[in-house]
């Protein structure tokens, strides 16, 4: 039966995490610290130490090179033979900690994370307490430069996406949920169907639709805004009919009177199709290219948009021949 060490029991009283019973022979080489000498019964001085074990949370090591119970870090070392652990962390809070560290918005340091820092928490001026330059619809009202800002780039709520107060409300447009063959009993049964789906979703004032016979397109039967043209959801997608029809929208209109996604037609020049014969620029696409003014299915020659395109496509897009009246498409309907 092996002998035991006799040093180690009074070790245990004295280095209470360290000692354990061990059997002669043991090799303390997989063990907590290897040791050059060892603690005796006589003065329970301990030995010197080449390393000591992993301190828990990175605490400082003592001079047996066991960890201590320091301030947690974010990853202890082995401790040292002079018995101190490192550790990156240790941060004692208010900021992100990095070696030690702690790292403030507001401070004038431009830290990870940062975008800018001019050493305040201002949300008045150029870097606001968020440390991200200011800008329209972060919720700051940023100095003279803007009236309001609530949060958000939306219009119709007070504050439009300029952060602008807004005194008359924005101009609404939609994609009919419904599709349409290339008979919609002219521009007159084209415009009935706006109106009438408009009141159906609770939206009052006066829908048109964006069509052209060959003879008559919205820039001449169209009111000329002077307000923010917007889905029904607030998106903006001009900031009125200069804007608009300068060849590129803010946002592409495929948002139906109900805020639903636009619906997938059958047309022939795909299925995010509109019925159109409109330029980018409100006139006429195409003095034939109408399905005979809109009234006849039979029609050969049509043109149309896409509703997923802010580009000049969104109104001209895609010119078809043979029976593409026959095939099924929603319009654009405007607020007047």
């Amino acid at each position: 039966m092996p002998t035991m060490r006799r040093g180690c029991v009074l070790g245990f009283v004295v280095l209470a995490v360290a000692c354990r019973l061990e059997p002669d022979g043991f090799d303390a080489s997989a063990g907590a610290a290897v040791t050059t000498g060892e603690a005796t019964a006589t003065d329970g001085s301990a030995g010197t130490t080449d390393a000591g074990p992993t301190a828990d949370s990175g605490g400082a090591g003592d001079s047996s090179g066991v960890a201590g119970d320091g301030g947690p870090g974010s990853s202890g070392e082995v401790g040292t033979s002079a018995g101190e652990a490192s550790s990156s962390g240790g941060g004692d809070g208010g900021g992100s900690s990095s070696g030690g560290v702690a790292t403030h918005c507001g401070d004038g340091v431009l830290d990870d994370g940062e975008l800018c820092d001019d050493g305040n928490l201002d949300d008045g001026d150029d870097c606001p307490g968020s440390c991200e330059p200011a800008r329209c619809g972060d919720g700051y009202v940023l100095g003279t430069s803007e009236a309001c800002d609530d949060g958000n780039l939306l219009v119709g709520d007070g504050c439009d996406h300029h952060c602008a107060l807004e005194s008359v409300p924005p101009l609404r447009v939609f994609v009919t949920s419904s599709m349409h063959s290339g008979a919609m009993n002219g521009l007159a049964g084209a415009d009935a169907t706006c109106q009438s789906l408009a009141e159906d979703a609770g939206l009052d004032g006066t829908f048109l639709a964006w069509l052209s016979d060959g003879v008559t397109a919205p820039a001449q039967r169209f009111s000329h805004g002077t307000t923010t043209y917007a889905l029904v959801d607030g998106t903006p997608i001009a900031d009125d009919w200069d804007d608009l029809t300068d060849g590129t929208l803010l946002h592409p209109i495929a948002l139906t009177q109900n805020s639903t996604d636009a619906p997938q037609g059958t047309h022939t020049c795909g299925t995010d199709a509109v019925w159109s014969n409109v330029t980018a620029a409100g006139e006429t696409a195409d003095a034939n290219t109408h399905c005979e003014g809109w009234t006849n299915s039979q029609g050969i020659q049509s043109h149309s948009g896409r509703y997923d395109m802010s580009s000049a496509e969104w109104s001209a897009s895609c010119f078809g021949g043979g029976a593409t009246c026959l095939w099924f498409s929603p319009l654009y309907c405007f607020e007047q």
